[in-house]
């Protein structure tokens, strides 16, 4: 980094920490707009974000978990792959 940008840094984090009320969050990040439809909304989107997010997730893992028991299935010797991909024991 450049002086200038570090020196703007500096001075941004000073005047933060000696006027936090430039820094406080709005009533709706506090949640005092709980009853508010926007407040609700967020609410369900990031519900729904954290959801597929976790589908996804656990839908990795357990195809490598997969392909890691597959593997180490092969190489043991008494299984050999089909040409559709499937595990038969020699």
């Amino acid at each position: 980094m450049t002086g200038i940008k570090v020196i703007w840094i500096i001075g941004v984090t000073l005047a933060l920490a000696a006027l936090p009320e430039l820094a406080v969050a709005c009533e709706h990040c506090y949640g005092a707009g709980g009853g508010n439809e926007i407040t609700r909304g967020i609410g369900i989107a990031m519900g729904a974000l954290i959801f597929v997010t976790s589908v996804i997730g656990v839908g990795t893992f357990a195809f490598f978990r997969k392909m890691t028991v597959r593997a180490r299935l092969l190489e043991g010797g008494q299984f050999e792959v089909t040409e559709y991909g499937e595990l038969i024991e020699r």
